[in-house]
């Protein structure tokens, strides 16, 4: 019995106690509201049991591999619990924007390296807050603001999808709207934006 059903247990031995108390009391209301408790929470443990059995089911349709720990081969988060496997990450490999080509390992390298690109074509980025800004200060506590190489910072905390968002959106604004970049990932496949 875990945890929650002891305790369960224990405020249904006080309900039963309160309304005998409240029936030698020969006070009805009373009687009436500690009854009303002793079903509600008779409900609250059926409804626990029927949960308790569901997920032993659930664990015990599983396959010992699918739950075991990782091993020292495995990596630990090559695991996820009841046997829910996390979607490999497809990384980025390469960019290409205009005649550059730049190898990058991360998805924020995208916006990074676009930015920078603009940079080197001799337009200003605006300043957004949250987004570019002159200096660190702003930013949103859970922001991971890069440095560029004109010395303001951008936000690229975000996916990948919203990371090759912001680069499109970004060389539309500083009027490159007819740039295409182009990202290879580690799988082969392209994507152009």
């Amino acid at each position: 019995m875990n945890g929650q059903m002891r305790e369960l247990e224990a405020w249904i031995l006080e309900a039963w106690k309160q309304v005998e108390i409240s029936a030698n009391g020969k006070d009805r209301v009373a009687t009436q509201n500690a009854l009303d408790t002793v079903t509600h929470l008779e409900q609250l443990k059926e409804q626990q049991e029927a949960l308790d059995k569901k997920i032993l089911a659930s664990i015990s349709a599983k396959s010992v591999t699918e739950i075991h720990p990782a091993t020292a081969t495995e990596q630990p988060d090559a695991l996820i619990p009841l046997g829910r496997r996390k979607r490999p990450t497809n990384r980025p490999r390469e960019i290409r924007i205009g005649a550059q080509r730049e190898t990058i390992r991360y998805a924020y390298e995208i916006l990074l390296t676009v930015a920078n690109w603009i940079i080197e074509q001799g337009k200003m980025l605006p300043t957004i807050p949250n987004f570019i800004q002159s200096t660190k200060k702003g930013f949103a506590a859970s922001a991971g603001p890069k440095l560029l190489k004109s010395g303001q910072f951008i936000e690229v905390g975000d996916d990948q999808k919203v990371l090759l968002y912001k680069a499109r959106t970004i060389l539309d604004y500083c009027g490159f709207q007819s740039v295409k970049f182009k990202v290879e990932f580690a799988d082969g496949s392209e994507l152009e934006r």
